[in-house]
Formats: structure tokens, C-alpha cells, sequence
């Protein structure tokens, strides 16, 4: 599988900063689909996700066909149900599994900005999921 790389920006109610993604397999990267595009993450909060993690890439995808949302975080697996109408969309918790690994900060920081996510832009490469809210 080809990987792309495009960025993904969530943004926390709690705080003013942001978290930043990039996508991984779409054969043109500026012309990425929300859907069927592996983002990979790139930031979280701020804090850049450089290379991998725990020997992952960690990205997150968005399927419209079973209204579901992945997460792959280098460590543990995040899935839930995904809401959307007119480029707004509610992620809400669903499963995971529960290993601990070195690296925690990608799972941390999903968590954290995952239920605060009501919209996207894609802009270019990047894939910005935010609070509109704010």
C-alpha cells in the first residue's frame, strides 16, 4: 500500500492549541478524499509526531460507507461511529484495545481532541479536523 502525506488539524476546546495529521495513501495528495484516505498524524496538540511509532505510522481514516472512524495510534487500535452531514461530523467513542506501549503520546492525544472534533477543511495536503465551536 502506498502511503500519502497530508495533515490533519484537530483542535481542543479545552486549550487554544492544535493537533495536525497527514494522510498516506491517495495517488495525488492534494486531491485527497476525506473518505478513503489514511491521514497520518503529523501533530497533536502542538506537539509534531515525527516518523514512527512503536514501529507504526499512526494515522486515522474515515469510512462513509459503514459510518465508522479508525484510529491506529502506534500502540492501540481507536474505532467509533462517525456522524456527518455538510462537511460537519461528530466522532464519537466506540472501542479499543488496551495495550501499553512506550510511546503513549499519539493514543493521549487522540483522546483528548477526539469528542471536541465537529467539522473538517481540506486545504491543499491537509486534512483539518476542528472545533467549530470555537
Amino acid at each position: 500500500m502506498k502511503l500519502k502525506f497530508l495533515s490533519l488539524l484537530l483542535c481542543s476546546i479545552v486549550t487554544v492549541s492544535c493537533s495536525i495529521l497527514k494522510p498516506t495513501n491517495a495517488t495525488d495528495p492534494s486531491t485527497a478524499p476525506l473518505f478513503g484516505t489514511q491521514w497520518r498524524i503529523v501533530e497533536i496538540d502542538g506537539n509534531a509526531i515525527q516518523g514512527l511509532v512503536n514501529n507504526t505510522i499512526p494515522y486515522v481514516s474515515f469510512d462513509n460507507n459503514e459510518n465508522i472512524y479508525t484510529v491506529k495510534t502506534g500502540c492501540n487500535t481507536l474505532s467509533g461511529s462517525l456522524e456527518y452531514a455538510n462537511n460537519k461530523f461528530a466522532l464519537k467513542p466506540g472501542i479499543s484495545n488496551l495495550m501499553a506501549s512506550e510511546d503513549m503520546r499519539v493514543e493521549d492525544g487522540i483522546k483528548k481532541v477526539l469528542t471536541v472534533i465537529s467539522g473538517y477543511k481540506i486545504n491543499k495536503k491537509e486534512l483539518l479536523l476542528v472545533n467549530n465551536e470555537k
